[in-house]
């Protein structure tokens, strides 16, 4: 009988090994669930409204937005986005993006793969103007057995963090077809 005990909970806490987490929380679970766990962890409803998938909090000192992914019918959590406030300037921008490479990779060691590029005629120090029109690419993604972690800059001139989930991944794929 112990070792029939022993074995559930090495299945449980195997199981529970097999899903990216955010700040301690799985990416899985109901919708729910998951926004529950994050509030746990000291994340708040970004509004009043009813809508379940935005919260706010700090990231690594800064106040941040999160937005939580969930598949279309079973409503199991995905993805988790962290978007950073909008950069005032390209220095800023620059600045905070290896800042959270920096972090990142102190937490997950080598990127599996980096680009950081500009497309001719534009350079680092078009910087925004180059972003805002789609000719400057930076992505630094991190391979997990348990799912991808991606650093972006967006158009918007955020630093974005894309938390992504492997199985709830090839789940929602399956829920779309």
């Amino acid at each position: 009988m112990i070792a029939a005990l022993l074995g559930l909970v090495l299945t449980v806490s195997l199981a529970a090994q097999d899903h990216l987490e955010f700040e301690g929380v799985p990416v899985d679970g109901p919708l729910k669930v998951c926004v529950k766990a994050l509030r746990d962890a000291g994340f708040k409803p970004k509004t009043r409204a009813v809508d379940n998938h935005y919260l706010r909090g700090k990231y690594f000192g800064e106040e941040v937005q999160l937005f939580v992914g969930c598949t279309a019918q079973s409503q199991t959590a995905y993805l988790v986005l962290v978007s950073f406030p909008a950069s005032p300037s390209w220095a800023a921008l620059r600045g905070q993006y290896d800042y959270v490479k920096m972090r990142l990779t102190a937490l997950y060691n080598t990127p599996s793969n980096v680009v950081e590029t500009f497309q001719y005629p534009y350079t680092e120090e078009d910087g925004l103007r180059a972003l805002e029109y789609g000719k400057c690419t930076f992505v630094t993604t991190w391979t997990l057995p348990e799912g991808e972690i991606s650093l972006t800059l967006s158009s918007e001139d955020r630093v974005q963090v894309f938390f992504t989930d492997k199985a709830n991944l090839a789940l929602a794929a399956s829920e779309q077809n």
